[in-house]
């Protein structure tokens, strides 16, 4: 691997048709992954800097925004999947949420081991203020992307979010 003007450039030993695709696509396929790798450490780096100049426990507006885009009434494991932490290590940020009344927590009244969780009035007027924070450094990292180009990689992020092929559960025999 050897970089050129700041693009991953890969070299591929896999042989290739008379088109040269495959090899292209394991190139191009490489390069994305590298690239979105990258992006989403400047981004995550560049959003907490955001967030704690301005206040805010990272953590906390991870947690929130999860809890959002969740739902009203969602299931704590939930919220940790998509967070992509265990449920126990968001007990101790929910309790700091509940605590600031930010949400609500209740047992789930049809499964006693799991809690539910509401964003209050504050809660959401918390995460307006995180998104405000958030959508300047959006302006700012995509102010010379074309719209089209954004969309573009909406499109192709969502494909790789959510593969079918990887995410169909297996049925046991």
């Amino acid at each position: 691997m050897s970089s050129k003007k700041g693009h991953l450039v890969v070299h591929s030993d896999t042989p290739a048709d008379k088109s040269g695709r495959p090899a292209e696509r394991k190139e191009l396929s490489r390069e994305l992954a590298s690239a979105l790798f990258g992006a989403a450490q400047n981004w995550r780096t560049l959003a907490g800097k955001q967030l704690v100049e301005r206040g805010i426990r990272t953590e906390v507006a991870a947690a929130l925004l999860s809890i959002a885009e969740v739902g009203d009434g969602a299931k704590q494991v939930d919220v940790a999947g998509r967070m992509g932490v265990s449920a126990a290590s968001l007990v101790r940020v929910v309790d700091s949420l509940e605590g600031l009344g930010y949400v609500r927590r209740e047992v789930d009244e049809f499964n006693r081991r799991a809690n539910r969780l509401w964003l209050t009035g504050k809660g959401q007027s918390f995460i307006e203020k995180i998104q405000s924070s958030l959508d300047d450094l959006n302006r700012q990292l995509l102010q010379f992307v074309d719209t089209s180009q954004i969309s573009t990689a909406i499109s192709t992020l969502s494909s790789i979010k959510s593969p079918p092929s990887l995410t169909r559960k297996r049925r046991l025999r």
